[in-house]
């Protein structure tokens, strides 16, 4: 792997790590991590990624960052406990995505040659019978255990092939170059189109916002916000084409009957809890005449 080729789509933190951390690391979870993502990782650790990727079943997957080899703060590759998981057998998560997803090597196969998977938590803690079997083939007990498990294994609807090698995945992602601080070219016609799906007259400061950084990753931590701790994440996108477009945000989050006259356009995670996604959303103004 040649890792300047990729330098130009790499955001890098300030931060250092050794060889001693890695191995650290390795041996609380148990599992030798790939020397090309080990070579990464000294150069580029806990950096920032902007790009897309299809997993299996899962077309514009996403990246926006590795995890820290750190056992404190935000985005730790020290991962014990996420969404009710406690176990996560011969996943090893490394990186993640805007909407709380994770990038993770899969040993299951082969213990020294892992491949790479993308791991939905929205499909986590949701039971999907094999084909042909419905509830009824299973006693009530056997529905709670499979509904309560902390297997990560117990749920392989939510695990998506993506690669062979962490090498492979660096070379699958269509990177994004975010040096210019633009993501996306938004035009009048995509403005329009918001304006149509709302049925609400956008504020201009809202449109100018939405035309500069729509789709961008602001990834910054431990911010105050209307008096609230919070990590502002990303921007949603006003592209149609975008996996991140506000309308399927909304449409993966339960369908506008959650979003009673709410704008969605800004990930963040409440009192910086990294588990946590919320949304920042322009509220529209109902306004009731008089006869």
């Amino acid at each position: 792997m040649t890792s300047s080729k990729y330098k130009k789509f790499i955001k890098k933190v300030k931060e250092r790590i050794s060889l001693i951390d890695i191995e650290r690391f390795e041996t609380w979870r148990g599992y030798k991590l790939p020397e090309e993502f080990i070579e990464f990782s000294l150069e580029y650790p806990g950096s920032y990624i902007v790009g897309s990727f299809d997993a299996d079943g899962r077309p514009d997957s996403m990246i926006s960052n590795m995890l820290r080899f750190s056992n404190e703060g935000y985005s730790s590759i020290y991962v014990d406990e996420a969404y009710d998981i406690k176990d996560f057998g011969p996943y090893v998560l490394f990186g993640e995505d805007p909407g709380g997803n994770y990038i993770a090597f899969d040993y299951s196969k082969d213990e020294l040659n892992p491949s790479v998977v993308f791991i939905d938590h929205e499909e986590l803690g949701v039971l999907e019978l094999p084909e042909g079997m419905s509830e009824n083939d299973f006693t009530e007990e056997e529905l709670d255990r499979l509904m309560s498990s902390e297997k990560l294994e117990d749920f392989p609807w939510a695990i998506h092939y993506v690669a062979e090698s962490f090498t492979e995945f660096l070379n699958l992602i269509k990177f994004t170059d975010t040096s210019n601080n633009k993501i996306n070219e938004i035009s009048d016609k995509d403005i329009q189109k918001l304006v149509k799906i709302f049925d609400v007259q956008l504020p201009k400061f809202f449109i100018s916002f939405m035309k500069k950084y729509s789709n961008f990753e602001i990834n910054a931590y431990e911010k105050i916000l209307f008096n609230h701790r919070v990590n502002l994440m990303s921007i949603l996108s006003a592209k149609e084409q975008e996996s991140e477009f506000i309308k399927k945000v909304i449409e993966k989050r339960g369908g506008f009957d959650n979003f009673p006259n709410l704008v969605p356009f800004i990930y963040i995670n409440y009192n910086c809890n990294v588990y946590d996604f919320s949304l920042i959303c322009l509220q529209k103004k109902i306004i009731i005449g008089q006869l």
